[in-house]
């Protein structure tokens, strides 16, 4: 039976009486009966929930297993947790634009935290600067903890003369960082593991800030504010794959 067919078969009078055009086709009527009891039991889901969120042995009981929680958290070291167990770095072809989505995930683990404790929550419609530099952080630290896995950690720490920072980042110190007239990121560049997505991420965002001008450029780039073990043949690999350059370097005469 079709709904559209009493348009054409019965007149206006008979329209009215007929059930199927108020109610639809009867094999409706079963998914309407269901749809009314899952809602129903919907209703009384919430209904108890919020009882149960208004109880104050629950507020209690919950209270006490945060607590709990986060002591364990704080007792497990910082180096077991990742960045990376929530995003996936893999997915991303630009740094900045991973910096970005970082933070709008770590705004809304703290706005969920904040509306819990019925605190002020953070509703700007754009990412401060504090917000991504904390996102760049989270991601070296993330970077340099796979560098501390590696074989041959200790000997990069002893060359380098790698020490850390006030923010805990593994830095290279030599006889420049005394220097005066030096800013702070250019005599202690930041060590970034090689085998990581992020230093990739770094070397394509240096490469287009120089405006793909080569390899050199490219470096010098980077060690103004990192420094990426064996740098020279890294960058050389990643920029090889880089269309732009293959074009233009590809003509007659080279740009």
């Amino acid at each position: 039976e079709n709904v559209a067919d009493i348009i054409t078969k019965f007149n206006s009078h008979d329209r009215f009486k007929n059930t199927m055009w108020w109610e639809g086709p009867p094999f409706i009527k079963p998914l309407k009966e269901k749809s009314l009891k899952d809602q129903k039991l919907c209703e009384n889901i919430l209904f108890n929930d919020e009882n149960r969120y208004n109880n104050k042995q629950f507020e209690e009981e919950f209270n006490n297993e945060v607590l709990v929680n986060s002591k364990n958290l704080s007792i497990l070291s910082e180096e077991k947790f990742s960045i990376e167990n929530i995003i996936n770095i893999e997915h991303f072809s630009n740094v900045n634009k991973l910096y970005r989505v970082t933070a709008w995930v770590f705004r809304f683990v703290n706005n969920s935290k904040q509306k819990w404790k019925k605190q002020k929550l953070n509703l700007e419609n754009f990412i401060n600067s504090s917000e991504i530099q904390h996102v760049k952080l989270t991601w070296i630290r993330a970077n340099q903890y796979e560098l501390k896995q590696s074989k041959n950690f200790k000997d990069l720490e002893n060359s380098l003369s790698l020490q850390k920072d006030e923010n805990n980042l593994y830095r290279s110190t030599s006889r420049i960082s005394k220097a005066v007239n030096i800013l702070y990121d250019i005599k202690t560049p930041i060590i970034l593991c090689r085998n990581h997505k992020l230093a990739q991420l770094v070397v394509w965002d240096a490469h287009y800030r120089v405006k793909h001008q080569g390899e050199r450029q490219t470096l010098t780039e980077i060690r103004s504010a990192y420094w990426i073990p064996r740098g020279k043949s890294f960058v050389k690999k990643i920029l090889h794959r880089c269309l732009i350059c293959k074009r233009y370097n590809s003509r007659s005469y080279s740009y």
